[in-house]
């Protein structure tokens, strides 16, 4: 049975695991994201977050980009697995509605 959660082992949590990533070999931009990818040596996908104040003024706009981010890769992390996966924001990020930035994102976890 596949689980949903989004467990702290889903999470790249220090800066030394962000490096790695940001150095790694599937870069993925557009508009509003830039995603960054590479393999892990564990047998689960990994998420990191990079949602910048400068793209996204209020914290309340920061945190609804956040749990769609979270909430696409809960549902597609079967596709993502043995990645690390970064997802930085853009200024324009902003402008996209829930089902947009939902759409943008699961054609991008397909590309990764």
């Amino acid at each position: 049975m596949n689980s949903y959660n989004f467990l702290k082992y889903y999470r790249l949590l220090k800066s030394k695991q962000f490096k790695v990533v940001f150095g790694g070999t599937r870069k993925i931009r557009n508009n509003y994201l830039s995603i960054f990818a590479t393999k892990n040596n564990v047998d689960h996908p990994r998420l990191g977050l990079a949602i910048s104040k400068k793209s996204v003024r209020l914290a309340v706009g920061r945190n609804r980009i956040k749990r769609i981010i979270r909430e696409t890769f809960r549902c597609n992390k079967n596709i993502l697995n043995g990645f690390d996966v970064v997802v930085v924001s853009k200024q324009k990020i902003n402008d996209l509605s829930k089902s947009e930035l939902r759409k943008i994102l699961v054609r991008e976890w397909k590309k990764i």
